[in-house]
């Protein structure tokens, strides 16, 4: 008798785990199966944005290609602005396959699950830091580092690819980055401190030199503003970050 009670409780047992087990597999699955939505609606979004006005320069990166885009999204400004009241302007990176609007809200954390369209999404926006502007000494543009290679999801192949610009359209100018640095780091380490004046600025862009992971060739210190583009850096962790930084060449 002892026996058998053993065994019925051993079977309640064992059928209580894989009740739960199966569970845990449903919601792990319909977690997955929503993300791989919600990745598909984003890349949607943004590939029709690309391809109202842009050229593909991935296979044939050149001068040319990289012109004519310039030219289709400064002809394009008013009607993105439209779009999103929020735009403040497109990053672009000739070569890299990393075209994208930008973003501003009140607070850095509205883009961080909200597309361009407004779309809650975890693709999310590229978006400049709410308490800077293009016109600053330093700024930072955050974007997800997507699985998909979406966004930022190709950020670091930056070191392995022969890239040294990148552009940022607003609808007013065109600013345009020679690239000096690129390199992981701590989300709260000196490389996201806001810079004051000219001297802050000096110091501040030695140090990015020094810590690159790549050489760019750039040894002279100027006084030209540096736009910062930031993203997460590894799998399942959100304590470092990998930048890319660039020095204004058309002031």
């Amino acid at each position: 008798m002892i026996r058998k009670s053993k065994q019925k409780y051993k079977n309640t047992a064992y059928i209580t785990f894989l009740s739960i087990a199966a569970i845990i597999l449903s919601i792990l699955i319909v977690l997955c199966i929503r993300q791989i939505i919600q990745y598909h609606s984003a890349w949607k979004e943004y590939t029709a944005l690309n391809r109202s006005f842009f050229v593909d320069d991935t296979a044939n990166p050149g001068i040319n290609a990289t012109n004519e885009n310039i030219k289709n999204i400064e002809k394009n400004a008013v009607n993105l602005k439209n779009q999103n009241n929020g735009y403040i302007g497109w990053l672009y990176i000739p070569g890299m396959g990393i075209s994208y609007p930008v973003c501003q809200a009140s607070d850095n954390e509205y883009y961080l699950n909200h597309t361009f369209d407004g779309n809650i999404n975890h693709s999310g926006c590229l978006f400049m830091d709410y308490n800077r502007s293009i016109n600053d000494l330093n700024t930072f543009i955050y974007g997800h580092n997507m699985l998909n290679d979406t966004m930022f999801g190709k950020l670091e192949d930056i070191i392995e690819s022969p890239a040294d610009i990148f552009v940022f359209v607003t609808p007013e100018r065109t600013y345009k980055y020679q690239i000096f640095s690129a390199h992981e780091t701590a989300k709260d380490s000196s490389t996201y401190a806001y810079l004051n004046d000219g001297n802050e600025l000096k110091d501040y862009m030695e140090h990015e030199l020094e810590v690159s992971e790549k050489d760019y060739g750039i040894s002279d210190i100027s006084d030209s503003s540096i736009l910062t583009l930031s993203t997460c850096s590894g799998f399942g962790t959100t304590k470092k970050r990998f930048v890319v930084q660039g020095r204004l060449i058309n002031p």
